[in-house]
């Protein structure tokens, strides 16, 4: 079996998993502290249900702040050495939420450095309704070993809830972006695109859940030029209890980054995977 597919009955195993455990719960009455289900409603209505926002209240948490970062060496034949780190500030009421975050990666193979890269995100979103809502957005980017200097991205879209409940949240999203980039040693570039997202998100247990994105991002004015990105990650959150949210959190995460343009001896796709330990306050 080539490599591909194991990924995908891996993930497909994963989520029939999830449907078998997640059934079972709901049919032994189990739900977990300070989620309010209607009386009556099934494993199936709940799963396609759209939960209605409301507006925190002034005691509820609005703000909040997390730090990650990893760190390992290996020593002997063959020197290594990998770190990451992100911070991230959010602000959610409920109804809106604004966030500033950036994500940095930088590796060593016998003292060269082989991986540095990363992102910073500023954005805004604010529900209109329950299943619409609006968005604005700013993003950076930086890849030394690809040649890129910097890409900054922004727009302004619309997102779709598809469903939202105690089980899983699922979307999609769409904007018109202006793109600049620049590269090593000179070329630089203006262009429009579209930027296309879907995200899912899954709840397998009380304090375990996995996030998937998907990112298609070509030229407005021709669509066989595109980026096309993966993101996915694994969260255990070891200390937060149901009714608050923070505490510390394991994080395990894929990403898969494809260009249909890259400098001439740079490869189209990069892929790998990374550990986190996470503080959220």
């Amino acid at each position: 079996m080539k490599m591909k597919q194991k990924k995908v009955f891996a993930l497909i195993l994963l989520i029939l998993c999830w449907l078998v455990s997640a059934a079972a719960e709901e049919s032994a009455g189990e739900r977990p502290p300070g989620v309010a289900v209607p009386e009556g409603q099934g494993f199936l209505s709940t799963v396609l249900s759209l939960e209605k926002l409301k507006e925190k209240t002034p005691e509820e948490k609005r703000w909040f702040f997390t730090l990650g970062a990893w760190y390992e060496k290996k020593l002997g034949n063959t020197d290594m050495m990998r770190v990451n780190g992100s911070a991230l500030v959010e602000f959610n009421n409920g109804v809106s939420e604004f966030i500033i975050s950036w994500l940095q990666f930088y590796s060593e193979k016998n003292g060269d450095r082989f991986e540095e890269n990363g992102t910073g995100i500023i954005k805004f979103d604010h529900y209109l309704i329950s299943m619409l809502e609006i968005f604005l957005f700013s993003q950076l980017d930086y890849n030394i070993i690809t040649g890129l200097r910097l890409r900054s991205t922004s727009g302004a879209g619309l997102k779709f809830v598809f469903f939202r409940n105690r089980y899983w949240t699922t979307d999609v999203s769409a904007a018109p972006v202006f793109e600049y980039e620049r590269y090593t040693p000179d070329p630089t570039y203006r262009r429009f695109r579209a930027s296309f997202r879907y995200r899912l998100k899954i709840r397998i247990m009380e304090r375990l859940s996995l996030n998937g994105t998907v990112f298609y991002v070509p030229l407005l004015d021709n669509f066989r030029k595109y980026r096309f990105n993966i993101d996915a990650e694994a969260v255990l959150n070891v200390t937060a209890h149901a009714d608050r949210e923070g505490g510390v959190m394991l994080k395990g995460g894929y990403r898969r980054q494809y260009s249909t343009f890259v400098l001439p001896k740079k490869k189209k796709l990069d892929e790998f995977y990374y550990a986190q330990v996470q503080l959220k306050l």
